[in-house]
């Protein structure tokens, strides 16, 4: 009897040591799963894999945590693809490429840092971490790939670096985001890059941007406003559909861009301001579609020049506005109503840092800002209560 249950035991024990010890390689690498935690090591590149064709699938539910350690080049194709329970990982600088799905589906995902090392990133890489709630981009990137973030519904905060260039097709749709800061680097953005963004309330698109896809802000049901440069000549099909409490576009382009009302489907049109330079509201009057919103005039060469340090604050005010500059220098700074009419002037000598701005002799309600720096113009809403 005392034998049997010592064979009982042993058998039970081995089972456990299968269960939560076990390992191998894989390429030039070594792997080792011990109670929850995949330690990868060695010197050069994981191998990319199929879908669930990663050494250590057979374990993808026990896996909650991942170390790679510093000699691992790259993070191949599908390596933690569905691992659902993994919380957290360690990338070391040693990695420049992370693969195509290598975190799909891993949803309880709380990664916080991806290291400057990293020049690449595939598409799906990171799609439907439904914990992940912010992202810093590494500088080096030029690609957002297809859907890399799509489904990451408490994503709040993203860092895209001035290297970006492109943003690929879906690569934000369906995140927590209110708003987004888009480089002036970034020259293309292809169709649903923020498609079904149910949180995303404003955006201003760079004025290196010059066609706005299909699809982009498709049911960003919460957006109120949006900028469109004057470097736009296209707006694709269905661009804002489903934007139904979008209530304000400002839209440098003294041309009208040539619509058929598709691109605005459901947008309460009528009700919707539409501010255009002042010298193009009457060819906007008679402009196809865009007649039809509420169109305002705004002051001849007023562009939207995004710039990472500008911060201006408090908004909505009462009295003063803090502007911060970083370290760009301010040459001036003028104050638009929504007419286009200029209601304050300030030419400070040249001056960086922070700096106070009273308004208090203004009337209530929407103004315009902008501030001329040395590397160009940045203009911002702010709201006089």
């Amino acid at each position: 009897m005392k034998r049997k249950i010592l064979l009982l035991t042993t058998a039970v024990l081995l089972c456990m040591a299968n269960t939560f010890a076990q390992g191998g390689t894989t390429g030039p690498l070594t792997w080792n799963l011990n109670n929850g935690a995949l330690t990868i090591s060695g010197n050069g590149a994981m191998p990319n894999y199929e879908e669930k064709g990663a050494p250590w699938y057979d374990y993808w539910e026990s896996i909650d945590t991942v170390i790679i350690l510093n000699g691992v080049t790259t993070i191949g194709n599908y390596a933690f693809y569905y691992c659902f329970n993994l919380y957290s990982i360690t990338i070391p600088t040693s990695v420049i490429s992370i693969g195509r799905s290598a975190f799909y589906y891993c949803e309880w995902l709380h990664l916080t840092t991806i290291p400057n090392s990293v020049k690449s990133i595939g598409s799906f890489a990171f799609a439907y971490c439904k914990a992940l709630t912010s992202i810093s981009i590494p500088n080096g990137i030029t690609t957002i790939e297809e859907e890399t973030f799509s489904g990451c519904e408490a994503l709040t905060s993203a860092t895209i670096p001035t290297s970006v260039k492109s943003i690929g097709k879906g690569a934000f749709c369906r995140t927590g985001f209110t708003s987004i800061a888009i480089p002036n680097s970034v020259t293309n953005i292809s169709d649903y890059a923020f498609g079904h963004c149910l949180y995303l309330n404003s955006i201003s698109i760079p004025n290196s941007v010059t066609n706005i896809a299909d699809y982009l802000f498709d049911n960003c049901r919460s957006l109120t406003s949006i900028t469109i440069p004057k470097s736009v000549t296209s707006i694709g099909s269905f661009a804002f559909n489903g934007c139904i409490s979008l209530t304000s576009i400002t839209n440098l382009n003294p041309e009208p861009v040539k619509i058929s009302g598709g691109e605005f489907s459901d947008v309460n049109i009528s009700e919707c301001t539409l501010r255009v330079p002042a010298s193009a509201v009457s060819v906007y009057k008679k402009a196809n579609v865009w007649k039809e919103f509420k169109i305002e005039g705004i002051e001849v060469g007023v562009e939207t020049i995004e710039t990472n340090p500008l911060k201006i604050y408090p908004n909505p005010t009462t009295r003063e506005l803090i502007i911060d500059n970083g370290q760009l220098t301010i040459t001036s700074v003028e104050i638009y109503d929504v007419m286009g009419k200029m209601q304050k002037s300030r030419k400070p000598e040249e001056q960086k840092g922070e700096w106070n701005l009273d308004i208090s002799h203004l009337s209530k309600g929407l103004y315009f800002v902008e501030i001329q720096t040395k590397t160009g113009n940045v203009v911002r809403k702010v709201v006089k209560e």
